[in-house]
Formats: C-alpha cells, structure tokens, sequence
C-alpha cells in the first residue's frame, strides 16, 4: 500500500528548558493515492500554528479524524540531569572534530530521533487500527511503499545527505517487523515546507495541540488558541484508534542516538 507520512515538530531545540519543556513531534500518516484530494480540504490562507485560531485547530482536527489512517505524537520533555548531560556530551564531540562533522550536532540528533520514532508510531497505529490492509494477493503478509514529507528543518547539503541516507538503511534493517508479516520500504524522503505542501500544515497543528497539552509551560501564552480548545481538540483526538500519544522522559546518552544513525 502506497503511503505518505507528514511529519513537524513543536518546541525549541534548544539546552535551555525554561518555559520550553519539552519537544513534541506529530506525523500524521495518509494514503498516497488520496493526496489532492485531501489538499482540497486545506483551505488556501490556513496559517501556521503559531498565527492559528480556534477555528482554524478544529478545521484541522476534521481533517485529521477524516483523512488520517495513522497519527502518531511522539514528545520528550527535557529531564535533568539527562538532557544536560547529552548536550555536554555534544558539545564535547563537537569540539574534538572541531566541527568537521555537521551532522553530530545535537539539534540535528535530536531532530532526527523525533522524526524517526513519531513516523513509526504513525504507521504502527494505522496498521493497528485496521486503516492499512493486507491485499489479497499477500494475505500472510503486509508491504508498504513509503514517502516521508518533513519539515524543512535540516540545515545543510551534508545533513540532508546523512539523513536521507539513515532512511535508506532502513529498507534493509526490518527483522522485527518482517517477523510479524510486515515490511515497510521508504521509496523517498522529501524536505519541504507549508508552502510547498500544506499538508504538512496537518503535523504542524497536531504537533502543535500535543505540545501545548503536555508541556507545564504556558506555550500558548503568545497566541490565538486557547486552552479550552486545545483541551477539546485534544480530546477528539485520543478518542479514536488510528491515533496514539506518547511522552517520554528524556533519558538517552549522545552516543546512543549518535549510534542509531
């Protein structure tokens, strides 16, 4: 089954945690098939999140509930002592290579974790709910054709190149997953933005409604949307099955996200 995954992340990537305490990413996983249809359904002057309305949030969220076959938030909140210390560590790697290697750059790592576990709770729930289905032809096993939309978020022709790359090495590295029927090939990773396609404007308001319910900072202090809505949005959300929320304490060491790349 041809799938597209669109994929933003909400919060500063950032050391400091006051008044940003955690990073929250949404992937809103749609069929391939189906793309246009739904960009008709974005309307054409939806802004950002960040310049959003109430309204605005609940357009989003029925487009969400209508289209999505999978939605998975994935978010982090930045735990001390652990969050410290993985950007000593960074830093530290950063100046033993004396910043030859862009990509060991802790935004970047960080970025790349976020993206790589929200799209993979996104198209765990689609598969789980029953929106992705085996075809006849396969009926003791399940393949997907994937293309990843992210943010454009990754700065540089040398990042870019390694993330496409960690992407890549995942069509070949699916012993869990080709164990239980299933095997997910990525035929494309695309970096664009909102202008490019709106629907990423979907992950972004996702994102953004999972961001501002976990985090114990006033996030909404500078905008439009208001909590009763983001309460009501959210709600909406976790009522249906093709949608999971997880939060995580931040607890990974540098080196270890280093070594999933």
């Amino acid at each position: 089954m041809k799938l597209t995954t669109f994929v933003d992340i909400a919060g500063r990537i950032s050391q400091d945690a006051r008044e940003a305490d955690r990073i929250t990413a949404a992937a809103i996983c749609l069929p391939g098939g189906a793309l246009d249809h739904i960009r008709k359904q974005v309307p054409k002057e939806l802004p950002k999140w960040r310049n959003a309305t109430d309204e605005d949030v609940r357009l989003v969220v029925d487009v969400v509930l209508r289209e999505a076959l999978g939605v998975g938030v994935y978010s982090v909140e930045k735990t001390a002592p652990a969050w410290d210390t993985f950007w000593a560590e960074a830093f530290h790697m950063r100046a033993e290579t004396r910043g030859k290697i862009s990509f060991i750059k802790a935004p970047y790592q960080i970025k790349c974790l976020m993206f790589g576990r929200s799209t993979t709770l996104a198209c765990a729930m689609a598969i789980k709910s029953g929106n992705v289905v085996r075809s006849a032809a396969r009926q003791r096993g399940l393949s997907t054709a994937e293309i990843l939309v992210l943010d454009d978020e990754i700065d540089g022709v040398d990042n870019v190149a390694v993330f496409k790359s960690i992407w890549e090495r995942m069509n070949g590295q699916q012993l869990l997953t080709e164990s239980l029927g299933i095997r997910r090939n990525f035929v494309d990773v695309r970096l664009m933005t909102e202008q490019q396609d709106p629907l990423l404007l979907l992950a972004d308001y996702v994102a953004g409604i999972g961001h501002a319910s976990a985090s114990r900072a006033d996030v909404l202090v500078a905008s439009r949307v208001g909590t009763e809505c983001v309460r009501r949005q959210q709600e909406r959300l976790i009522r249906v099955p093709q949608y999971h929320f997880i939060r995580k304490p931040f607890a990974l060491k540098f080196s270890e996200i280093l070594a999933m790349g």
